[in-house]
């Protein structure tokens, strides 16, 4: 009997849609990242976190919560927007996901490259929910 792994389960069964929310209260912006942060879907996050970046945006949080999936791609896609946000001087900071999201950041080693916030339940609920293009 041949057992298959989950991740290759869930590859079978076809990948898990990206989405990316955003939510603007003036300077502050929360993405919010559902699905999978892959090779194939990292590109558009850069694009629009960096046309984020570009406006007069002084805080980006990245909402990591409702990740499903990310991989090398997504972590280097994260880590090239934490240093376009600096030099852009924009406060760039992470939400943790859950543990199996987490555990690329510890496998990397890249836990203290990027600024995760120490909360977890950030209020994210006091922004008004007008959707960022």
């Amino acid at each position: 009997m041949i057992t298959l792994s989950p991740s290759f389960e869930r590859h079978i069964a076809g990948p898990t849609r990206f989405e990316i929310r955003m939510q603007r209260d003036g300077e502050v912006v929360i993405v919010e990242l559902t699905g999978e942060l892959d090779l194939a879907t990292s590109a558009t996050l850069r694009n629009r976190i960096d046309a984020l970046i570009a406006t007069d945006a002084q805080q980006v949080i990245v909402d990591l919560r409702h990740l499903t999936f990310i991989d090398c791609a997504g972590v280097r896609a994260l880590l090239a927007l934490h240093g376009d946000a600096r030099r852009h001087a924009t406060q760039l900071s992470l939400i943790q996901g859950p543990e199996p999201v987490c555990r690329i950041f510890a496998l990397t080693d890249t836990l203290g490259a990027l600024p995760f916030t120490a909360r977890r339940d950030h209020d994210t609920a006091r922004l008004r929910t007008s959707e960022v293009t």
